[in-house]
């Protein structure tokens, strides 16, 4: 194995930031890694709180010539305190994405021992998308592995020793204290869930478990394994935004996973990511000692900036886990990856861990076509299609003009509408544009003229909008309001403010934007339209 695909440490996460993830795109975990107690918190990417709703601000058709007399007028404080009342979203908020929930394991006889005595290691091989950690206790081996499985949409996890006396632990699923029910679906099954909210989706989290040798038994809402020399667990959830009846679709798939052995389980999910992950690779000459120390006590070496701790190898391995981050957070069928990738450990998260789209989803993209994992773009495409609808809505309502618009923010149910009231971010409305300039480069790298055929009109109907929204101010076409996100700025008359006209972010957005529409216009043989 190259160390350029292997982060490894000697002792286990001290916290959420230090697990490692894995996903197939759709289910995911953050993997902990302790001796004691194995802890796997868990993601699906349908799990947000509550459903659709239309926030459109009704007054701001009536108020937007004034917002953009004091904007020309210089008097932007004043413009600025209309917009949050004229523009904000109502209510202001979009939906937030949440966890799913979380497996311990329990190892009940292992309460004296640490990684120092244990010779632990755990390690994330990003070659297989495979977690492994290795330890000893009175000189025998125990070891578990962990995926989640594109290829079979689960995600399992085994236990091994070689000890005599065998596996002894116990399981908890929680999800804090927020979940309806905790119940028994089978020998050895167990599921908890609940509804999301007013008017939102239901969830489902189960998991299944069997072993070699030992028995195993129910406590309460715990499956209780004694003596085993190995044990599978396997580990699913879903919403009703993919299904109608969670409990009948989890069961449905641990019967069919449940018939194939673990290493039929393991091969087939390998040779699914590696169809992605060894397109690509990087090789930069360094230093070949750095290669068998600790990915931390690398960083660590790293961050003193000595010459003498050159390790370009690091930068190799940065690359890498890029690839695997997005392959494992965005598959066809899935969700696109969230301002968290797939992995949120909270119910309220920071930024409520939606879709950030003034830069944070498009950044997580940008190594998706260059990289050669096209695929991994399919599921932001799904989601501008489901935004173009309300985003046409918003167009009409807040500004009267034809086309679709988005602002800085979008969430599971493709909200376009204003997100927060906050004044150097909220008032944008470029994240439609931006998002439709993907469509065209992902065209550039296939020159797939039957994927182009089919988002064009997407294209073409964000342009739109910006064709009656722009003002002439100056003999040029400008936004009015317009932003450069998280920036501010002062006048020569000593005012300051974030919000401004023609701003040159959104000049470039829309370069891109009008050039790409009316290349793929010409290819298409469509005629352009004003």
């Amino acid at each position: 194995m190259k160390e350029e695909n292997l982060l490894w440490y000697r002792q286990p996460a001290a916290n959420w930031n230090e697990a490692l993830p894995i996903g197939n795109g759709r289910l995911g975990g953050m993997i902990f890694g302790t001796i004691q107690k194995e802890q796997i918190q868990l993601n699906e990417d349908s799990v947000w709180y509550g459903g659709y709703r239309d926030r459109n601000n009704p007054e701001a058709i009536t108020y937007l010539p004034k917002i953009r007399s004091l904007i020309l007028n210089g008097e932007i404080k004043k413009a600025e305190s209309l917009m949050v009342s004229a523009l904000s979203g109502i209510p202001q908020g979009m939906r937030t994405y949440q966890t799913l929930g979380e497996l311990n394991l329990i190892m009940e006889d292992h309460e004296s021992y640490d990684s120092e005595t244990a010779h632990y290691q755990r390690k994330l091989d990003l070659s297989k998308a495979l977690h492994t950690v290795t330890y000893e206790m009175n000189g025998y081996h125990y070891s578990r592995e962990a995926f989640s499985t594109y290829a079979d949409n689960i995600m399992v996890v085994k236990l091994t020793t070689d000890d005599p006396k065998g596996l002894t632990f116990a399981t908890l699923l929680k999800r804090g204290k927020i979940y309806d029910y905790s119940k028994k679906t089978g020998e050895a099954s167990v599921m908890i869930g609940g509804g999301l909210g007013k008017d939102g989706l239901d969830y489902g989290l189960m998991i299944q478990v069997s072993q070699e040798g030992g028995k195993t038994e129910f406590i309460g809402d715990r499956i209780v394994v004694r003596g085993a020399e190995s044990a599978i667990i396997l580990v699913n959830g879903i919403t009703t935004f993919r299904c109608d009846d969670v409990e009948a679709y989890l069961r449905d798939s641990m019967k069919r996973v449940s018939s194939k052995s673990y290493e039929e389980l393991l091969d087939a999910h390998i040779q699914d990511y590696r169809k992605l992950y060894d397109r690509v690779e990087l090789d930069i000459a360094g230093d070949e000692r750095n290669r068998t120390i600790p990915t931390d006590q690398r960083l660590k070496a790293l961050s003193d900036a000595c010459e003498e701790n050159k390790d370009n190898g690091l930068f190799v391995l940065y690359f890498n886990y890029g690839r695997y981050l997005l392959i494992s957070s965005s598959r066809p069928g899935c969700l696109p990856a969230n301002l968290q990738g797939l992995w949120n450990k909270d119910l309220q998260p920071a930024w409520d861990s939606k879709y950030t789209i003034n830069i944070n989803t498009e950044m997580n993209y940008w190594p998706a076509e260059v990289c050669n994992l096209a695929e991994c773009h399919e599921p932001l495409f799904d989601l501008i299609r489901r935004m173009q609808p309300h985003g046409q809505i918003t167009a009409k309502k807040m500004y009267g003009c034809r086309g679709f618009v988005a602002h800085h923010n979008t969430d599971l149910w493709a909200d376009p509408a204003v997100q927060d009231w906050w004044v150097p971010g909220s008032y944008w409305v470029m994240g439609a544009a931006w998002l439709c300039t993907h469509l065209y480069a992902h065209y550039e790298y296939s020159r797939d003229l039957n994927f182009l055929r089919e988002y064009y009109p997407i294209m073409k109907d964000a342009a739109l909008f910006f064709m009656d929204f722009l003002i002439e101010h100056n003999g040029y076409l400008m936004t009015c309001p317009s932003v450069s996100p998280e920036n501010t700025y002062i006048l020569p008359s000593g005012e300051s403010g974030a919000n401004s006209v023609g701003v040159t972010m959104d000049n470039q957005i829309l370069r891109d934007l009008f050039t790409d529409c009316v290349k793929a216009g010409e290819l298409l043989g469509e005629e352009q339209e004003c």
